[in-house]
């Protein structure tokens, strides 16, 4: 939550009522030094910005986009319901999904999906999308690689699998795309074996 003002998405501050007054939204200024309101980002993310957009607008700067009720004094934030997407307490999975060609969209219409992906612009980036489709085809193979190995028996499924491990658990760049392209490699596998099943059955 950004601690001395708050905008909307046209960059004019928040209009909230204080005391049977209206005015522009002081900030979560409560907030400046509690740990739990910091956490890491990109840069591009972060700060507003029109670098390789194409000239539009991204980055959440003074953005805090809420549902409903927001918050104007210290405790009323725990009332609030944030449309941005905080991974210490939510699963972005959940509102997010990727698919082999690195876009992102909403799951279910999710208007916390929506909303994280117009503030960060994450399909606007052109390098942003092609990382993450360079990143699904990675380790689309390194799991084609795996599945192999495992039925040859090979020296190779231990250092395949630590990989693959890494990406499961969140631990190297674009997990989330490489997270996708191994379920989809397993499950068209999983599929596969059923058609070579009913050649023998």
């Amino acid at each position: 939550r950004p601690k001395s003002a708050v905008k909307n998405y046209q960059n004019q501050n928040i209009i909230v009522e204080i005391n049977g007054s209206n005015v522009s939204h002081p900030g979560y200024y409560w907030l400046a030094y509690a740990w739990q309101n910091f956490l890491p980002t990109c840069e591009l993310c972060n700060s507003v910005t029109k670098k390789r957009t194409h000239g539009q607008r991204i980055g959440k700067g003074n953005l805090f986009p809420v549902k409903n009720f927001r918050a104007v004094v210290p405790g009323e934030e725990t009332r609030e319901e944030p449309l941005i997407l905080n991974p210490l307490v939510d699963d972005p999975s959940d509102h997010l999904s990727i698919d082999r060609t690195g876009l992102i969209t909403p799951v279910d219409s999710s208007e916390e999906g929506k909303v994280c992906l117009s503030v960060f612009g994450l399909n606007k980036r052109e390098a942003l999308v092609t990382a993450r489709k360079e990143k699904y085809d990675e380790a689309r193979t390194l799991t084609k690689a795996y599945l192999v190995a495992l039925e040859m028996d090979g020296k190779e499924v231990d250092k395949q699998y630590g990989k693959l491990k890494a990406f499961r658990e969140g631990k190297l760049p674009y997990s989330m795309a490489a997270i996708q392209a191994i379920k989809d490699t397993v499950e068209e596998h999983h599929e596969n074996i059923k058609k070579l099943n009913t050649l023998v059955n």
